[in-house]
């Protein structure tokens, strides 16, 4: 049987610093590591690094099955199955991942934007695309920029908006082509931006970003919205939070019908779900800030009713380790230092925490600790 992931430590790599992080060139990092490394944690304990160069965007994908990691960073696709690392090197060296998708049985794709560039005879805005099927990897130049909302199995790309000014249009890949297949259009917004999203039980898709109703005019709204599949009727279902609280595709998930945010300067907001599968923002509940770390450097991952923070203890400088028991009104369950974490990542910030074993993560603080 597969060692299962039980979870993912990513370290932060700020974009100007992508190619040339502690004064190396981007070419040298592929012989000599360049920051701290990714960290892979296995249901059995076992612990993988994977050095990574970086870059901006949602770089990592995790099959639902646990069994299979993807990461895409400024000069590889780096497949992850079994302990094994197997890197498939880019013709292009781009960093502005748009998403990256894994299936159970380790096939993937992963598109990256690349600027204006031409294809088939026009100049547009493009990105490169890489993928493995059938056990071969190909790439290919592709004529549309967007965001990839990996969800339910049914990863989906959402268009800028470059083929039109009143719609929203979204896309599937088709691997056996290499292309792009649009599918019904959302016309309440010219373009839809997501920041973050949270796939439901129900398939419905929970996202917060930013909607241009004219592209004409460039003119946003930053809130909720939810989709189901992606298309709701071609209507899309809103929700607006009038102080933009500060949210992270890290810190916010749906349980038990309740949807939960991390705002600034660090509360949990707990917000029930309405008909419209929308956070109600007129019912809710607030629980104070429940430690005194500085949740402006926290990561968070939501595992069933426990939220786990990663953060920084500003009185000695060292991370810390916290869970959260979000149905006992944010009461806090234990606060531990963590000697691998001030070990491994002790220049480094933290960019990414997806706990899928919270017993195993559990287990793993606490040996940890010192």
């Amino acid at each position: 049987m597969v060692n299962e992931i039980a979870f993912v430590i990513i370290p932060y790599r700020s974009p100007g610093k992508s190619y040339d992080y502690r004064t190396r060139t981007m070419r040298s990092c592929e012989q000599v590591p360049c920051g701290s490394p990714i960290s892979i944690v296995y249901d059995d304990g076992t612990v993988q690094h994977l050095d990574s160069v970086g870059g901006r965007g949602d770089k990592v994908a995790i099959s639902p099955n646990r069994q299979h990691l993807v990461i895409s960073d400024a000069y590889g696709i780096h497949a992850i199955h079994a302990h094994t690392v197997h890197t498939y090197k880019k013709s292009e060296l781009t960093d502005s991942v748009r998403g990256i998708h894994v299936n159970d049985d380790g096939t993937f794709f992963s598109v990256e934007h690349v600027g204006s560039r031409e294809v088939d005879g026009t100049v547009q805005f493009s990105s490169f695309v890489g993928w493995k099927y059938h056990d071969q990897y190909h790439e290919k130049l592709v004529g549309i920029d967007g965001v990839l909302v990996d969800c339910n199995l049914n990863p989906q790309l959402f268009s800028y908006g470059d083929e039109d000014d009143k719609k929203t249009h979204i896309y599937r890949f088709n691997p056996d082509q290499g292309a792009f297949e649009e599918q019904q259009p959302l016309t309440g917004a010219a373009v839809i931006t997501p920041s973050h999203y949270h796939c439901q039980d129900d398939h419905t898709v929970l996202m917060h970003g930013d909607i241009s109703k004219d592209l004409d005019t460039f003119d946003s709204e930053t809130g909720y919205f939810s989709f189901n599949n992606g298309i709701v009727d071609s209507n899309i279902q809103e929700a607006w939070f009038d102080e933009r609280p500060l949210v992270d595709r890290q810190v916010s998930s749906v349980y038990d019908g309740v949807f939960y945010s991390i705002g600034e300067p660090g509360n949990i907001h707990r917000y029930v779900i309405n008909e419209h599968m929308l956070p109600d923002l007129n019912v809710y509940t607030f629980i104070p800030r429940p430690t005194q770390d500085n949740l402006s450097l926290t990561n968070a991952s939501l595992s069933g009713s426990s939220l786990f923070l990663m953060s920084i203890d500003p009185k000695i400088n060292r991370r810390i380790v916290s869970e959260i028991n979000m149905q006992d009104n944010g009461k806090l369950i234990s606060s531990t230092r963590n000697k691998y974490i001030d070990k491994t990542y002790n220049i480094d910030q933290i960019d990414g925490l997806f706990i899928f074993n919270p017993d195993q993560f559990r287990a793993w603080a606490d040996r940890e600790q010192y």
